[in-house]
C-alpha cells in the first residue's frame, strides 16, 4: 500500500512536469525554511496502570527543523494552480522521562525525510492562495539523544521507511520572484512499530500509534 502511494505521487509529479513543458504558465523555484514538529501518540493498551496516552502527549515537546528543496507550480486557470515540491525535511520531538532510578532524563529524536508534497492552490486574492494536498515522504535516517547518549537508527526495523499525510495552508506572493508558504502537516501513517505484549509474550490486540505532525514556513524564490 505504501509503495503504491509513493509511486502514485511520483507519477503525479512527472505528469505535472510533462504537462508544464507544454504550457507557458509553469514556474520552477527553490525553497527553504523551518519546520516545527511533534509526534502524536495514541491507542496505548488500557491495562497499563498509568495513562500513557495522556502522559506521552503532555511530556513531549515540539522542536525546530529545516526544509529545503525545489518547487514546481503550474497555473491551470486564473484562480487555480497545481504544485509539487521535492524537499528535504527534518521532523521530530523531545521530552523528559524517568529512568530506573526515578531521575529525569531529557531526550530528543530527529527524523530525516525526502518529501514529495503535491497540492492544489486556489487564489483567494491576487496575492493570497489557499493550498490543500497530500505529502509522501521516504525516511532517510534518525539522530537522537537520550541524556548524554547519542542515538542513531542502526538496525532498528521498527521505524517505518515511509510517511504519508495531508497538508493545508496559505501562500503569499510577495512579488514575481518571491513567495512565502505556511502549512500544517498531519500524518496518516504509523511510523513506529512498537508492539506491547502480555506476560506470555503474545502481542495485544490494541497497539499504540505514532503519527508525525507539525507546521512549516518556507520562502520560495523563482530565479527565472
Amino acid at each position: 500500500m505504501r509503495n503504491r502511494i509513493a509511486l502514485t505521487s511520483l507519477c503525479l509529479l512527472l505528469g505535472l512536469t510533462i504537462s508544464a513543458q507544454n504550457g507557458s504558465k509553469w514556474k520552477i523555484g527553490v525553497k527553504a525554511g523551518v519546520n516545527y514538529t511533534d509526534q502524536l501518540v495514541s491507542n496505548f493498551p488500557e491495562f497499563i496502570s498509568q495513562d500513557l496516552n495522556k502522559l506521552y502527549n503532555e511530556s513531549t515537546g515540539w522542536i525546530p527543523g529545516l526544509n529545503a528543496g525545489l518547487h514546481s507550480k503550474l497555473q491551470l486557470t486564473e484562480k487555480i494552480n497545481l504544485n509539487a515540491d521535492l524537499v528535504f525535511n527534518q521532523r521530530g520531538y523531545n521530552g523528559t522521562v524517568k529512568d530506573t532510578n526515578s531521575l529525569e532524563v531529557k531526550y530528543t529524536n530527529r527524523f530525516y525525510y525526502i518529501s514529495l508534497p503535491i497540492y492544489g492552490g486556489l487564489q483567494l486574492t491576487r496575492n493570497l492562495a489557499l493550498e490543500i494536498g497530500a505529502e509522501s515522504s521516504y525516511f532517510l535516517g534518525l539522530r537522537g539523544k537520550y541524556g548524554d547518549t547519542k542515538i542513531e537508527r542502526g538496525n532498528n526495523d521498527a521505524l517505518s521507511n515511509f510517511d504519508f499525510g495531508v497538508i493545508g495552508g496559505l501562500s503569499l506572493r510577495l512579488n514575481d520572484r518571491l513567495s512565502v508558504q505556511g502549512r500544517y502537516y498531519r500524518g496518516l501513517v504509523d511510523v513506529l512499530d512498537a508492539a506491547f505484549t502480555d506476560i506470555n509474550g503474545v502481542e495485544l490486540e490494541q497497539q499504540p500509534k505514532y503519527i508525525n505532525h507539525g507546521v512549516q514556513l518556507s520562502l520560495t524564490v523563482f530565479p527565472f
